[in-house]
């Protein structure tokens, strides 16, 4: 969606003359879950950065975006996703061991396509997700997810492929 708000934070997807596609957010940033560098909570919007190895660089072709409890999901213009903040349980999408000793990232990482954490989720056209965990759709119809579903389903060790062909995007 345009606009996402969780317990702590909200986020907005926003268009300048310089970033199409840009994210502002604004709450608590205990554990980075705004993306810019820091966590120190705000009351004002501060601009989501593109990754720790592009600091200054604002984040650009955010299509969805998606607050959780301690974190945050963009889905790209790309038909990747990126996630930030608690990194624990693989909330982001990407191997927990990146982010020790912290167990955050202040920075969007790329949500992979699955344990073996080599390559990056592509295909993704809608997200949703829980309190500590989140799922894409895929043009595939699949359905992959990440983080934890309060116990009733391990998604510690994913993103894993849900169900195969669940939905036909075309018909959506």
């Amino acid at each position: 969606s345009l606009i996402s708000a969780a317990t702590t934070h909200v986020c907005v997807i926003i268009n300048t003359v310089n970033v199409s596609g840009g994210l502002k957010c604004w709450g608590g940033n205990n554990n980075g879950q705004l993306g810019n560098g820091t966590t120190t909570s705000s009351s004002r919007p501060v601009t989501v950065m593109d990754s720790q190895a592009n600091p200054t660089t604002p984040l650009s072709g955010v299509v969805s975006v998606l607050a959780l409890e301690n974190n945050t999901c963009a889905l790209m213009n790309t038909s990747k996703v990126k996630c930030w903040g608690y990194a624990v349980n693989h909330r982001l999408g990407d191997n927990e061991a990146n982010f020790a000793p912290s167990g955050i990232s202040q920075y969007p990482v790329f949500v992979k396509s699955d344990g073996t954490w080599a390559n990056d989720l592509t295909g993704a056209v809608s997200l949703a997700g829980t309190t500590y965990g989140a799922c894409a759709v895929l043009a595939s119809g699949n359905v992959n997810c990440w983080g934890e579903n309060n116990g009733h389903q391990d998604w510690a060790n994913a993103p894993f492929l849900v169900q195969q062909g669940i939905c036909n995007y075309g018909n959506l």
